[in-house]
Formats: structure tokens, sequence, C-alpha cells
């Protein structure tokens, strides 16, 4: 999307600079989601969320997992982690916030069936339309919305599908795009409170700079993640990457139980329980030593494992190759 800032050339010329070949921007686009829902990257600062439009009021609803970072607080560790996937960074570059949930398929964490984000940032109207327009990897479509006719733009090959909502404001999905140009209440309305809250707080002073919940999780995700551990009877898993001082990341999550009871008798197995789920994906380290683990009432938490963003490139390609 370099060639939204350009200006004073011919189509032809543009066409060169403006195209994102062969599907770069939607790898760029599932990458950018995979590092957030499978990484949950951060970065050294955070920041105060971007004023409106608030994008997790305009998120769909019905998904079993849900993300959002804060991509200006943590954009050289993105621009390394997905410089070395040999993505395109543009879309990196002109992006603040993005926030989205996702349908798991089957096969666990690895293979999303349904993915539907929110992004704002820097993205003017014209040059993001003329950009997406003149990229053959993508293919323009218009649909009626609440009787009003909007654009967006699906990939060729594939079912990524982006639509400008207004300016630098930018919806994705992998088939319910009509939808979310839909009017439609705010999705705090329809959301767990908590889990609005969670979402919103991102990258707000003391709290996580980006985040991964899953709600319900059941065996499909926890034994891909590792955990192969029957019967679990969770009702929330958070998982978060936070500074824990300068230049280094800090690993952490809460498993939200039924009842006090459970989570009294899961925290005597905590610790063995989060050593393997982070070996799991690939983060060693002392992490037995490390692992600070509390109990407030139906709620574990465990803190304290550093990762290194050379591991976070590593486990990210691990994932793309492992799914469908």
């Amino acid at each position: 999307m370099r060639a939204l800032v350009t200006g004073g050339r011919s189509r032809r010329d543009c066409s060169r600079r403006v195209r994102l070949p062969g599907g770069r921007l939607a790898a760029c686009v599932l990458a950018l989601s995979a590092v957030t829902t499978l990484t949950v990257f951060t970065g050294c600062a955070t920041r105060q969320p971007p004023g409106p439009p608030v994008p997790e009021s305009l998120l769909l609803t019905g998904y079993s997992a849900w993300f959002a970072a804060d991509v200006d607080g943590n954009r050289d560790l993105l621009r390394s982690v997905l410089g070395e996937l040999e993505t395109d960074l543009e879309f990196v570059d002109r992006t603040q916030r993005i926030v989205g949930g996702v349908r798991l398929a089957a096969g666990g964490p690895g293979t999303p069936a349904d993915i539907a984000a929110v992004a704002i940032g820097r993205y003017p109207t014209g040059w993001t339309r003329f950009a997406l327009g003149v990229d053959r990897a993508f293919a323009r479509h218009i649909v009626r919305v609440d009787d009003r006719r909007r654009i967006y733009y699906q990939e060729r090959d594939g079912s990524l599908q982006l639509a400008l909502a207004e300016r630098d404001l930018l919806y994705m999905s992998s088939g319910r795009i009509a939808e979310m140009l839909a009017d439609r209440p705010p999705a705090e309305l329809e959301l767990d409170p908590d889990l609005y809250r969670m979402l919103r707080s991102v990258g707000l002073p003391g709290e996580p700079a980006a985040l991964l919940v899953f709600e319900n999780p059941g065996q499909s995700v926890l034994q891909p993640l590792g955990l192969e551990v029957p019967a679990v009877p969770l009702v929330r898993m958070a998982l978060s990457l936070d500074t824990a001082e300068a230049d280094r990341l800090s690993f952490g999550g809460t498993f939200v139980f039924r009842t006090e009871r459970d989570a009294a008798l899961f925290s005597r197995i905590g610790r063995l329980f989060v050593v393997v789920f982070v070996r799991s994906l690939g983060l060693e380290g002392a992490v037995a030593q490390q692992t600070r683990i509390g109990v407030d009432g139906t709620a574990v938490t465990f803190t304290g494992i550093p990762v290194a963003p050379e591991q976070l490139t590593s486990l990210v390609r691990r994932l793309q190759q492992e799914g469908p």
C-alpha cells in the first residue's frame, strides 16, 4: 500500500508501485492475525487505544475465540516477526489496532474456519480502493446492504474479503463481509461484558498489549495446544504477552473454571500444566523457576514466562505449516 501516499504518476506506473502481488496483502492480513491470535504478540510500549470509531463495537458475534492487539505500540516487533516470514509489511505499517473473532475448524488453533476482524489505521479511501483495484489477486464486488451500494474486494483464489467501511476503518472477513457492512447493534450489547472489557482494555497502561481469549475451550482446542488433560472444566482461557522489563517480553494467561473448587484443584498441578503448555508452543526457557501462579476465586493466573521475538517467528512458521 505504499502507493496510498504517492501521486503525480501515470496509472501504469502507479500500478507497479501499488499492486500487492500474488496475494501478499492476504498473506499479511492472515499472518498478522496469526501472530495476534496464536502467539499473542506485544512490544516495549503500550498506548491508549485510538478514539472513535471503537473497533470492538463493530465486531461480529458468535465466535469461539477473540483477539485484540495494539499494533502501534508493537510495530517494531511485528516488522521483525513478519519480516522473517517474508510477509508484506505495508499493511502493518498502516495499521494502528486490530480486533477480531475466530471460529476454529476441527483441526484446532492451526486451522481457522472463519475470521472477522476490524482494523483502524491510516487507509486513505481513494488510494486504498485504487490499490486493491489494481491488485490482480483481488476481485472487486458490489453488494447492496441496507439499501446502500457497498464495495468490497475478495481474493480470487481464496476466501479473504476486504472492505473499507469508512476512511481509516477496514473490515476483513472470510465470508461475512456483507454482515459487517450492515447496520447492527453495537457488539457490546451481545458480547459477555467481561470479554468486551478485556478486549477494549488491550493497550491501556497496566493491561496486556495483546490478548487471545478462548470461550468454553474444549479438547479440540486444548489437545493441539499440548494440554491433553481429560475433562478440564474450563469456562475461559485468556493468553497474553506483556513487557516485563525493558526489551523483554513475558508470556502469561488466565484459566477460568466453573467453580472455585475446580480452580483450587487445578492450581495444585498448575505449574506442571503450564510448563507442558508453554513447551508445546516451543517457548522453551526457565519456565518452572520463573512462572508465578495465583488463584483468585474461579480464576488461576500464570505470569513471568520470558519470550524472545525469534521464538514468536518460529512458532508462527510452525503453525502455518501445520495449518490447512
